[in-house]
């Protein structure tokens, strides 16, 4: 009898379980696509055009006359965000040429194994921000 109330118990912990693995991979993947989608330029125009007819309730002509300040907007924000990543990235270079330094060669070793781990996680597609080689 107790043995069989107990693999009840343990049956109902290990679904709980593996509902909130299952709920919390669920999770992380919706947060990340919707990351990526909103980290995606090309939807910036129309997620932002929609934004302000949905809000201001513009007219088609004013839709017209708005739309070249949206574009200009996103342009810049599009080159802000290269100038960016290209700052963050020479950051890290140049502190990745400190800290190599002080490193022994195995260390060394490891270090340059870790950059270029990072950069094929990146053209893979994979999460950006590895720092880049020497």
């Amino acid at each position: 009898m107790k043995m069989h109330r107990f693999l009840w118990i343990g049956g109902l912990l290990l679904i709980f379980v593996a509902g909130i693995v299952v709920g919390s991979a669920g999770t992380l993947r919706f947060v990340q696509k919707r990351y990526e989608e909103r980290m995606n330029s090309q939807s910036w125009e129309p997620r932002t055009m929609a934004w302000l007819n949905q809000e201001l309730e513009l007219t088609p002509q004013q839709q017209d006359q708005v739309r070249p300040a949206v574009q200009a907007a996103v342009a810049d924000l599009v080159q802000l965000r290269d100038r960016a990543d290209k700052e963050r990235r020479a950051t890290l270079h140049r502190m990745l040429q400190q800290v190599f330094q002080h490193l022994t060669p195995t260390q060394q070793d490891k270090l340059q194994d870790m950059i270029r781990q990072g950069r094929l996680r990146e053209q893979a597609g994979g999460p950006a921000g590895q720092p880049t080689e020497k």
